[in-house]
């Protein structure tokens, strides 16, 4: 079982590299837990997205996580409070 790595407090509404501030390779399976009372955005791409696009939901708590496949690109977060990020 991988570590319990510390939450990732989201605090500028941009997109954060997840793989970056998380220390997790990029294409290695993740899990991703929402633990604020806002709705997280997320997308799967090289680069940076722009503020207007339109990732995938990640619903405020109790507590939803979403599942990131092995093998995909940067996974990049945008919103308010602090998420988790566990190898898969």
């Amino acid at each position: 079982m991988a570590n319990t790595l510390p939450s990732i407090n989201l605090t500028n509404n941009d997109w954060t590299n997840l793989n970056t501030a998380s220390g997790i390779a990029v294409g290695t399976a993740i899990e991703i837990q929402n633990q604020s009372s806002t709705t997280i955005l997320v997308a799967i791409s090289p680069t940076k997205p722009t503020l207007d696009f339109k990732g995938f939901i990640i619903p405020p708590l109790p507590a939803e996580i979403a599942t990131i496949s092995a093998n995909e690109s940067i996974v990049w977060v945008l919103g308010s409070g602090p998420v988790n990020v566990q190898v898969a």
